[in-house]
């Protein structure tokens, strides 16, 4: 079984580009994951699991939460509440309280990737917060950018069709005079 593309062939309301959209969205994600200091989880809905993980990405910038792959998957059952109010609510869903771990605490936030008014899948990001530091300046930017950035795919402006794919992407374009 093909883990992002079986799930999401099967799904009958996906139209033209939908999932390359996810792809796209996939692509550039482990800035995201960077940014927000944060690992990321692609959840897409399954009839025997209730939502699947489709693609999973650690920080580079932070250590993960996960440490056993858990791509192809079922969803935690302390997951998908949020996970489902995000799907239906189109909106940004942050946990009402710290979850722990048996090692660290976690702040969960849900996001839906929403294109052409369907959500398409959604975004779990998983941040450890036992870390006993204050966040730098830089830090908290970094965070607000992903938070724009994930903030962008659910309003459907995020990914970009019309932008560069290939190892040039986000690059910046040389002038030769």
């Amino acid at each position: 079984m093909a883990i992002f593309t079986d799930p999401i062939r099967e799904h009958a309301d996906f139209g033209p580009g939908d999932a390359e959209w996810l792809h796209l969205l996939v692509g550039d994600w482990q800035m995201v994951a960077d940014l927000a200091f944060a690992d990321l989880a692609l959840w897409f809905p399954h009839p025997e699991f209730g939502y699947i993980a489709l693609a999973h990405v650690r920080p580079s910038t932070s250590h993960t939460v996960f440490h056993a792959d858990f791509v192809g998957e079922g969803i935690r059952s302390d997951l998908r509440p949020i996970v489902d109010k995000a799907w239906s609510s189109r909106s940004i869903e942050r946990s009402s309280e710290t979850s722990w771990s048996s090692e660290m605490a976690l702040r969960v936030e849900a996001v839906p990737m929403v294109r052409n008014g369907r959500t398409l899948a959604v975004v779990t990001s998983h941040m450890d917060l036992s870390s006993s530091r204050m966040p730098s300046r830089l830090e908290l930017t970094y965070r607000q950018c992903a938070y724009d950035l994930l903030r962008m795919g659910t309003l459907g402006l995020w990914p970009d069709f019309a932008s560069p794919t290939g190892s040039r992407r986000g690059a910046p374009a040389w002038v030769t005079a």
